[in-house]
């Protein structure tokens, strides 16, 4: 009964959805009172005038993205096992840990493969230790072996479980040696694909661009007609301002949200590569008017 008395509530259906909510179908993130009208008309039309094709990449293009996906991820496992190893090493023979750089020098992996613990490189001795580290092709054998002999004096008491520790260490060092080996064939088979692109010896010819960070910047790109303009570029890799616009509000420029972080990063590395290079920019400075 109450609810025949009670007067019938009106339900309000929406009809049309906010334009913030559709403006997510389009591409670009500047805002501003033209835009949003644009987007509102178009929609009211049932147009998607705006949507940006997808084209199916080339296949060297494709072959690069495959094999650079593969190599990061093995860099990423070579640079996982290292900081393990370096763990297990600091736990019995902090001393040796200390003394080398095994990121950079394949040397002292050699040595680890062989002898992890103070006492075993005491018995060796450094000349039996050069010698041993020279039968395996290690440059530099007299050097690290006379690091390894002072750290191995340096350091009398053993520590618990030493001889466990010192087998993973091993293990670990030889596989730090196969994925050093694994990453110079990809990187092989990199610059065999760039060889046969097209657009490679310009990217090359910039500063800062080596065969790997070339192959990450075409592969980003994929085929650079999608570019016409330098700002295209620049907006796609997220190093351009986009437009934060409103009515009589101009003038906002704000940090993008979305861009290629792939391409991000081989611009980044470039760069850096390029300012730590002695000689670098002063070599370009003819092409900066005066």
């Amino acid at each position: 009964m109450r609810q025949a008395l009670e007067p019938k509530r009106r339900q309000r259906v929406r009809i049309w959805p906010s334009s913030r909510a559709f403006k997510k179908s389009f591409c670009g993130q500047g805002k501003s009172d033209l835009k949003d009208s644009y987007i509102i008309a178009e929609f009211a039309r049932c147009l998607r005038r705006q949507t940006v094709p997808v084209p199916a990449p080339p296949r060297l293009t494709k072959e690069l993205t495959l094999i650079l996906s593969h190599r990061n991820g093995l860099s990423a496992e070579r640079t996982r096992t290292i900081n393990r190893m370096r763990a297990l090493l600091t736990s019995i023979f902090p001393e040796l840990e200390r003394s080398f750089d095994f990121a950079q020098s394949a040397g002292p992996l050699v040595l680890l493969s062989g002898y992890q613990t103070p006492a075993a490189i005491r018995r060796m001795g450094e000349s039996r230790l050069t010698a041993w580290l020279a039968k395996r092709g290690v440059r530099k054998a007299a050097t690290i072996a006379e690091k390894a002999v002072t750290a191995a004096k340096a350091q009398e008491s053993a520590g618990n479980a030493e001889d466990l520790a010192a087998e993973l260490v091993a293990e670990l060092a030889q596989k730090v040696t196969e994925l050093n080996s694994r990453l110079k064939e990809l990187e092989k088979k990199v610059e065999e694909l760039l060889s046969r692109h097209p657009q490679a010896p310009i990217v090359l010819s910039m500063p800062g661009f080596g065969g790997v960070l070339a192959a990450e910047l075409l592969a980003a790109i994929g085929d650079i007609s999608r570019f016409p303009t330098a700002g295209r570029l620049a907006v796609a890799s997220g190093m351009a301002p986009v437009s934060r616009d409103s009515g009589s509000n101009t003038g906002n420029r704000l940090r993008p949200t979305q861009y290629s972080r792939p391409l991000q990063q081989a611009f980044f590395l470039s760069s850096q590569v390029a300012c730590l290079t002695t000689g670098t920019w002063e070599n370009e400075m003819y092409l900066i008017p005066s």
